[in-house]
């Protein structure tokens, strides 16, 4: 029943299956694990602690939910979210073909499929669990179907509701549509609903704060239009002047190709990074006597503040990493590309430390922010600088990770504080890192020349506690 039944009348893939057995599902849960779990990579079967009723077998990356039979499986039916998601099929007539007739769809949900509308089973499907507001937006925007005007309208007195939902099931809607390349409509339908209001203020606050010359849009606009754009970058459908279409080419292969360990949708991860780019300009605006609009810090801001909704939504620790770490470094490549003369590699060999795995959606992030600032201080030939300085950063990317990642590191810590006198502390982490950037930009090869780096790195040190303020200059 359910989604299974709606993807397989529309022909496309689906990972799950709910299944509704006669009986207790524990033999058949059981009898279905007997049965792949000698063909599956990885299989398992499990009762739900939050749903007694209902055991999951896993099969790969398929899911199959099995379910005991109630006395009426038409009202069970109409209570379920959405009317395409309300039907059941004999599973007999799946496996022959023999569909319509043995359908079973008390809402009307294959007349809907068929018109290609979104439309709650029932006046009170959504309040009655107010996280289907969302699901209402995740399929209006993968299917690419329209929601009916009462459903709207039900939607929009859910979604105030949706405070008191777990936060782990709000972070894979949102992930989950955010995913998709239709996301920006999704996004839309979100902020239409008024969710965005109650999931994600900290967005909402940016609506109105005027930027300065670099930017041609308030903090809010900025916002959507950084997403759409990576998500056009994403599908090579953009390719900023300056920047070499091969680099860019591997870093979107990545990206969508190449998930990282512990994130569960890295391209979902990606837009909701660009949606939170720049959350931390609201608290960190500041007109200074000129009328300059400076928004200095709001990187790191952001980052802390990503960190908390990351929380919020119960994302994995690595995700959450993931999210700060984009936020944070969103700034970084076109800075470096902001002077006429380029980069110098172990400026970018920092950069790349710090961004390690994540830095091509660091860098599709940053060619999208420069993209959504039109403003009259954003000229091409500074664009085509940041572009071509994000591309050297690619580079070296992908030179650093086609070396064997088993190398040992040239010099330890033990190495610094024998060979440089270095007392333990936080100074030693700091010459490793040096080190690191200037092995990534070429320019080390061997221990003494490792060690060299180091030395020259402790003398420009100054003793000097103080230290002279360096202003991020953000449109």
């Amino acid at each position: 029943m359910g989604g299974a039944v709606r993807d397989l009348l529309l022909g496309r893939p689906s990972p799950d299956l709910d299944l509704i057995v006669a009986g207790d599902p524990a033999a058949s849960a059981e009898a279905i694990f007997d049965a792949v779990r000698g063909v599956a990579t990885k299989a398992g079967c499990v009762r739900l602690h939050d749903d007694p009723e209902t055991w999951r077998v896993a099969a790969g990356d398929k899911v199959i939910d099995l379910v005991p039979r109630g006395p009426d499986l038409v009202a069970e039916l109409r209570r379920r979210d959405l009317t395409i998601n309300a039907m059941a099929l004999p599973l007999e007539a799946s496996l022959s073909g023999d569909l319509n007739d043995a359908l079973i769809d008390p809402t009307g949900g294959l007349a809907d499929l068929r018109a290609g509308i979104v439309r709650a089973a029932g006046e009170r499907s959504l309040v009655a669990d107010p996280l289907r507001v969302l699901r209402v937006v995740r399929f209006a925007t993968v299917l690419g179907f329209d929601a009916d005007p009462r459903t709207m309208d039900l939607a929009r007195q859910a979604a105030p509701y949706l405070a008191r939902m777990p936060g782990e099931r709000i972070g894979k809607e949102l992930l989950d549509t955010l995913a998709n390349a239709a996301r920006d409509r999704g996004i839309a339908l979100l902020r239409e609903l008024g969710c965005t209001d109650i999931l994600l203020p900290e967005l909402e606050a940016l609506s109105g704060i005027e930027q300065g010359g670099y930017h041609h849009l308030d903090a809010l606009s900025h916002s959507l239009e950084v997403v759409r754009i990576a998500g056009e970058i994403l599908e090579g459908s953009v390719v900023p002047t300056g920047i070499g279409p091969e680099m860019l080419a591997e870093a979107r292969r990545t990206v969508l190709t190449q998930p990282l360990v512990g994130v569960r949708t890295r391209p979902g991860l990606l837009a909701l990074a660009g949606l939170l780019h720049d959350i931390g300009k609201a608290p960190c605006r500041e007109v200074r006597p000129d009328g300059r609009i400076r928004f200095t810090g709001h990187e790191a801001e952001g980052a802390s503040m990503a960190g908390s909704i990351a929380r919020r939504f119960r994302l994995t620790g690595r995700e959450t990493q993931y999210l700060r770490a984009v936020v944070k470094l969103h700034m970084r490549p076109c800075m470096l590309g902001a002077e006429v003369d380029p980069p110098a590699p172990r400026a970018l060999g920092r950069l790349l430390r710090e961004a390690r795995s994540r830095t091509p959606d660091v860098a599709i992030i940053a060619l999208a922010d420069r993209l959504a600032a039109r403003g009259p201080a954003a000229t091409e030939d500074l664009l085509r600088r940041q572009a071509s300085a994000v591309g050297d950063l690619l580079a070296m990317w992908l030179a650093q990770s086609r070396r064997s990642e088993d190398a040992s590191p040239l010099i330890t810590g033990l190495d610094v504080m024998r060979e440089l006198s270095v007392s333990e502390g936080p100074l030693v982490g700091e010459v490793l890192a040096e080190v690191q950037a200037a092995t990534a930009a070429g320019e080390v090869d061997s221990r003494q020349e490792a060690l060299e780096v180091a030395r020259e790195f402790l003398a420009s040190k100054s003793p000097s506690p103080g230290q002279s303020e360096v202003e991020c200059v953000d449109g």
